[in-house]
């Protein structure tokens, strides 16, 4: 218990019907969306400063549009004992979605704790039924953000070339998590932050400065809609701390979901100061869920895009 108060002291310390188009009328169904499918792969941690990198590889002839996890933590209630720092959701190959995770531990080794890949999947081939064989192609582009230590922020946006958009994106930092030494970051962004662009922001705790990495995936012309839901984050306290799942509105028929994003309120003094423990794709819907230790209420935004 007396690491879990440390945790909390530390981290105090810093959304209409348009008419029937004219091809209905000549009997034309409106295309449906190239299904998604949702891979997922799970390992877990034990110990104080376990490390853990788990990636959800797609079926053999889809690749992976996007991906998210989920890492809960223990205890879901009162003040977290034990709970895994999320430090790298992203692409790992054409097919797959890594992410990383090292453990904050208050005492004894255990319990186990999961930590879940989620890779989002679906055929190259833009629209099945076409009879061109135009493929989805995907190129990263990644930019990184400044050193920042002792509760400062690192922020970067990774940029699309011209004439690309990107459809997903993702974060990783450098150095990773050391829970044995206390230093670690709060990634409390990760989103589509322009029609050509995609951020990702960090603060970071403890002796060690670190830097954000953004990854966004673009891909030509990609004609991407975005959703989004909110929710309050309640204020943490010495009992416990606060937490909310926030759920966005789902993707239109006409649409899948092909990729997630969040935002949190940035963690400083006096504030909200989360970590976020999800980041991840529940059928047309994204859902962000998070943790406060700060001694603020806060917001938290789960973000939904649609192709």
């Amino acid at each position: 218990m007396k690491r879990a108060f440390s945790l909390l002291i530390a981290a105090a310390a810093l959304a209409g019907l348009a008419g029937a188009p004219a091809a209905a009328a000549k009997g034309k169904a409106k295309p449906k969306p190239t299904p998604v499918t949702t891979v997922r792969a799970t390992a877990t941690t034990d110990s104080d400063n376990d490390q853990v990198a788990v990636v959800a590889t797609c079926p053999k002839g889809k690749i992976v549009v996007g991906g998210g996890f989920i890492s809960p933590e223990a205890p879901t209630s009162g003040i977290a004992e034990d709970i895994n720092i999320v430090w790298e959701s992203r692409r790992a190959s054409p097919n797959s979605w890594r992410v990383s995770a090292a453990r904050e531990d208050n005492g004894s080794a255990g319990p186990l704790l999961p930590v879940t890949a989620q890779a989002y999947c679906r055929i190259p081939k833009l629209k099945p039924k076409a009879k061109k064989k135009q493929k989805l192609t995907i190129t990263e582009k990644s930019a990184t953000g400044p050193l920042a230590a002792g509760g400062l922020p690192s922020s970067a946006t990774a940029a699309c070339g011209a004439k690309q958009r990107p459809i997903s994106g993702g974060f990783s930092y450098a150095p990773p998590p050391d829970l044995a030494g206390f230093s670690f970051g709060f990634v409390f962004q990760n989103y589509r932050s322009s029609s050509s662009s995609w951020t990702a922001a960090l603060v970071d705790i403890g002796g060690m400065s670190r830097a954000v990495t953004s990854h966004a995936y673009c891909a030509p012309k990609a004609q991407v809609k975005q959703s989004s839901g909110a929710a309050t984050l309640p204020a943490g306290a010495v009992a416990g701390n606060g937490r909310a799942t926030a759920i966005s509105n789902p993707c239109t028929k006409s649409r899948s979901l092909i990729s997630v994003g969040f935002l949190a309120t940035q963690p400083a003094t006096g504030a909200a100061v989360t970590i976020i423990t999800e980041s991840s794709r529940e059928g047309p819907t994204s859902r962000a869920s998070g943790l406060n230790l700060g001694p603020a209420d806060g917001t938290l935004e789960a973000r939904a895009y649609c192709l």
